[in-house]
């Protein structure tokens, strides 16, 4: 997958946060399916706190 150049400066920040660079860690080990299913929560946490933040 290629991402573009702002993905990338996204990317490179997140990796700077402690808490982002422990999960990403961690994850490395883990199968397939597990990664699929970290990728899964954190898509359905981030949608959900999307919505909180547009409902006020």
């Amino acid at each position: 997958m290629r991402m573009g150049r702002g993905r990338q400066c996204v990317g490179s920040a997140a990796l700077r946060d402690a808490g982002v660079r422990g999960v990403a860690l961690r994850a490395v080990t883990l199968s397939a399916d597990g990664l699929g299913t970290i990728s899964d929560m954190i898509e359905a946490i981030a949608r959900r706190e999307a919505n909180a933040e547009r409902a006020g």
